[in-house]
């Protein structure tokens, strides 16, 4: 069943903080869950995403999307059923990062790859002053 979505795997992004300056470094910690059965992994991918509202003419929609930085965690390659795990990382913000502010948001979206099985996400926002 976990091949297919369900009592898969859970992830949890906790960041150290939920605000930060441009040129800070982002930390925090992955925490993962196992299932109702014991699932291989492939890794972690955690994206830093400029999430903005902007009119473009090759474009029918208003908001967007930009990927602004990526790391990949290969510290994990199973997980036990209902297994906990705990891995650490740490990124930085560009010094010339937008500003969180009208139309500009910025978030931090986890991605663990599971294989033969359905990806686990998550998605936490982080206010860049």
């Amino acid at each position: 069943m976990s091949r297919i979505g369900f009592g898969n795997v859970v992830v949890n992004t906790i960041l150290n903080q939920k605000r930060y300056a441009r040129g800070d470094t982002v930390s925090g910690k992955v925490e993962i869950t196992g299932g109702i059965s014991n699932q291989e992994m492939k890794g972690i991918i955690l994206t830093l995403i400029i999430k903005y509202e902007q009119d473009k003419e090759d474009s029918d929609f208003s908001h967007h999307e930009k990927e602004v930085k990526e790391i990949i965690l290969t510290d994990i390659d199973h997980v036990q059923s209902n297994e906990k795990i705990t891995i650490p990382f740490h990124f930085p913000i560009s010094a010339d990062h937008l500003k969180s502010g009208e139309g500009v948001e910025t978030v931090v979206r986890t991605k663990l790859l599971v294989e033969y099985g359905v990806d686990a996400h998550d998605e936490d926002e982080i206010i860049i002053v």
